[in-house]
């Protein structure tokens, strides 16, 4: 019958991302393999049609350690990591070169950072401008390009972005190695995504609290895996969603998971402040509405541990659905977002918090540092509590 026909953008990170070096190694460029059954087309509040694809939008616990987001944005991303908001910065805080310019969208902006080799990073401001960042030894002399007028010295960063810092108007990408975004397959609709958050904030061993994310591609028919743990029963009707795989430590982990078999009529949800706290919200992001009437999905994870001689093991359960950001801005909110014991939801809620009091965050590196003082005192922190310390914080204004 020939390869399942794609419909929207591939993940090709998996074929060209480099297996870790040495067995104990962790790798820091992952990717995830999934395979999602989708809901049969539903009706918005609003009256539009929804995207089949949109029932998998949102939070999902993937394992007790990994949660990931599914969602669906406008521009095709491949090829960048999101590294934060602020601007981009070196592994030792530097700035780097570039060149900037203002009032273009953000597929232009991307289009001038693929447009050089020498191009380590860009930034997307909220307003619309763009900035193209280099490394040390490439920053062009002259403007690179037509839209880019103003010339940043910057202060001999170099390597990999790393990090970022102020200003906090803008959102950071670095580009990565993997295979060009124009081989990919788009919808007219946009380009699914998944991206991988620890539990505690934390990566295993420790290595960073950065998020991991890639591509994904919808097919029309479920795929057979080669390696697949145990025949997995899939009664809802395409598309299926695939991808790569995420890693744990030394632990390789594959996940397979379905829509419910029995569900009931199709109930869509928008998120009102999704703009405060989705880092591509501003792009083009966050199409979906939620299909709040599911909040499990079957789901199987085949782990091979890399440390152990390729030991295998296979899990099977449901995938539960994470809803910081449909949370009420109650104590009963807060009590299921404590109860969750996710940091990134907490930082959600908080987000949304600070957004419904009429404020804004004002920094962004001690906000971060807000919130890993709420996250180490969260099982015994009330909402009365975390109002305080949001309200009286030298972070928010």
């Amino acid at each position: 019958a020939g390869p399942p026909k794609a419909l929207v953008s591939p993940a090709p990170c998996g074929r060209a991302c480099a297996r870790p070096p040495g067995a104990m190694g962790f790798v820091a460029r992952s990717s995830l393999r999934v395979v999602l059954g989708a809901a049969a087309l539903g009706t918005a509040a609003v009256g539009e049609d929804v995207d089949p694809g949109c029932a998998f939008a949102g939070f999902w616990e993937v394992t007790p350690e990994i949660v990931a987001r599914i969602w669906k944005v406008s521009p095709d991303l491949a090829g960048y990591q999101h590294v934060g908001r602020g601007s981009c910065r070196d592994g030792g805080s530097r700035i780097y070169g570039g060149w900037s310019g203002e009032s273009m969208s953000f597929d232009v902006c991307k289009a001038l950072c693929d447009s050089s080799d020498t191009c380590v990073g860009m930034e997307y401001a909220f307003d619309g401008a763009c900035t193209v960042r280099y490394d040390v030894e490439d920053v062009p002399e002259d403007p690179p390009a037509p839209g880019l007028r103003t010339f940043i010295d910057g202060d001999d960063a170099t390597g990999d972005v790393a990090g970022t810092a102020a200003p906090w108007d803008r959102t950071c990408y670095k580009k990565v190695l993997m295979m060009e975004s124009s081989q990919s397959q788009a919808s007219s609709s946009g380009h699914w995504r998944i991206m991988f958050y620890p539990r505690s904030g934390e990566w295993s061993l420790g290595v960073d609290r950065a998020t991991r994310e890639a591509p994904l591609v919808m097919t029309e028919v479920q795929l057979r895996e080669e390696g697949k743990c145990g025949a997995m029963e899939m009664s809802a009707k395409g598309p299926f969603v695939q991808g790569a795989t995420v890693w744990w430590g030394t632990e390789e982990l594959t996940i397979w998971a379905s829509m419910p078999a029995e569900r009931p009529s199709s109930s869509w949800e928008s998120v009102a402040d999704q703009s405060v706290w989705d880092i591509s919200y501003h792009i083009g992001g966050a199409s979906c509405p939620l299909r709040k009437d599911i909040t499990g999905l079957p789901i199987q994870v085949l782990g091979v541990q890399h440390a152990v001689w390729g030991l295998r093991s296979c899990r099977t359960g449901v995938s539960r659905r994470l809803a910081p950001e449909m949370a009420p801005l109650t104590e009963q909110g807060w009590a299921q977002v404590v109860a969750d014991r996710w940091f990134f939801g907490v930082e959600v809620f908080a987000r949304r918090f600070v957004a419904g009091e009429g404020k804004t965050i004002a920094d962004e590196a001690c906000f971060q540092t807000l919130m890993l003082n709420i996250w180490e005192a969260l099982p015994s922190t009330q909402m009365g509590s975390l109002a305080s310390q949001l309200s009286g914080s030298r972070c928010v204004q």
